[in-house]
This record gives structure tokens, sequence and C-alpha cells, in this order.
């Protein structure tokens, strides 16, 4: 894992999305956010969980899709928080909720979940950018501070 004392931004963040296009597309936007940091996925709800708690809840950011196989999004979530309660003392992860199914899923339901925020796909570069800034602006602090001494 990469170092994280200098660079906040440098850990993991985790893809929570049963289709390939979608990761490879989240993928993308973090790795141009976040070049330092590791970028990890999940196919369902389940192995999401599963891999929070094999990374000692050191996750950074979720992205979480609702609508998965196995375990949709919003389980997982009320999971991911239920296990963080009986480990306190850790930063909660920022978990985002990303979907396209807005007819079936409702912002009240993802926050009553446990979830931080909600997006809707499809989403844009500077969406997420404002959103996870808007959550950990930390995360945003040594990148910009390489974009000013470009200048």
């Amino acid at each position: 894992m990469k170092n994280t004392k200098d660079n906040p931004a440098a850990g993991v963040m985790l893809i929570a999305d049963d289709d390939p296009g979608n990761v490879f597309l989240f993928n993308t936007m973090l790795n141009r956010m976040f070049p330092e940091a590791t970028i990890i996925s999940a196919e369902n709800g389940q192995r999401a969980v599963d891999l929070v708690v094999e990374h000692n809840f050191n996750i950074l950011l979720l992205l979480m899709d609702l609508n998965m196989p196995l375990m949709d999004g919003l389980e997982a979530t009320r999971r991911i928080r239920a296990l963080e309660a009986e480990n306190p003392g850790r930063r909660g992860v920022l978990i985002i909720a990303v979907t396209a199914s807005i007819a079936v899923f409702s912002e009240d339901s993802c926050l009553d979940a446990g979830m931080d925020d909600f997006i809707e796909k499809p989403l844009t570069f500077n969406d997420l950018k404002g959103l996870i800034k808007k959550h950990r602006p930390e995360l945003f602090v040594s990148s910009e501070i390489k974009e000013t001494t470009r200048s």
C-alpha cells in the first residue's frame, strides 16, 4: 500500500458495481483525481463488505452501486455501518451511492441506510469530484499544491 503520511489520498478506494463498464469509468475518474490511490473493486455488496473488513475499515471512499446481485448497496451499507459501530474509534468509510435507478431507490433510503451522499448516473468527473470534495476536502490538498507549484 502506498504511503498516506504525506498524501492523505494515497489510501484505498473501493468501487462496488456489477457493471464492468461502470467500474472502468469510475476507476478512470478516481485515478485522474487521485493518482496515488489504490483502487479496488467489488462485483456485489457482499464482496464490498468483505473488502472493507479485509482492509480493516481503512477505505477512503466507497462508490456503491445500489442494484447489484447477491447483496444490494443499501444492505451492504447497513452491514458496513453495523461493523463500524462494533469497532469504535475508526473514522467511518465515506460511502456515496451511485445509481441510475432513481425510480427504485430514493436519496432518503440511501441516507437512512447510512450512506453519506447520493449521485445519479450518468455522472461527470466534476460532479463526482465536487461530491468527494464536499465530504473529504483533505484528499485534494496535496494534488492542489502540486497544481499550484506547476503554474
